[in-house]
């Protein structure tokens, strides 16, 4: 039959030796009169699947793009939109594709609503390896 693949996986099958991309979050900072750091680290972690999606697109067709670190900087409006992101640095080899894609995905996440704006700093760590 055909062999199942594993969660995490990307691509491969059989023995074959497969890159799997992990993700995870740095501390982040939050100012402003809007949304707590609580409030905000909530909605990130819900959203996991499509920054690490932004990761793995890229590791499919560039193997050796390794592991580092992305800080993306977004303001979120009383509404709970995001008005803004960028990235203000990238760690990752080439990985400019990956910012691009993140601060794309936060763009359109739905933040609660809230009395002000909150200006974010959030790190995102990504390290692949041989699975």
């Amino acid at each position: 039959g055909t062999p199942i693949r594993a969660r995490g996986m990307i691509g491969g099958r059989g023995d074959r030796k497969v890159r799997v991309a992990r993700l995870s979050f740095g501390g982040g900072a939050v100012s402003g009169d809007g949304l707590n750091k609580a409030a905000i680290g909530r909605v990130v972690r819900s959203r996991r699947g499509s920054i690490k999606y932004c990761y793995e697109r890229v590791l499919r067709t560039k193997p050796t793009i390794g592991s580092g670190k992305i800080v993306v900087s977004f303001r979120i409006g009383p509404n709970g939109r995001v008005q803004a992101a960028r990235v203000v640095s990238n760690s990752l080899s080439g990985g400019g594709q990956v910012g691009s894609c993140i601060t794309r995905a936060i763009r359109r996440w739905p933040f609660p609503k809230s009395g002000g704006f909150a200006m974010v700093r959030y790190p995102f760590l990504f390290s692949s390896g041989l699975k």
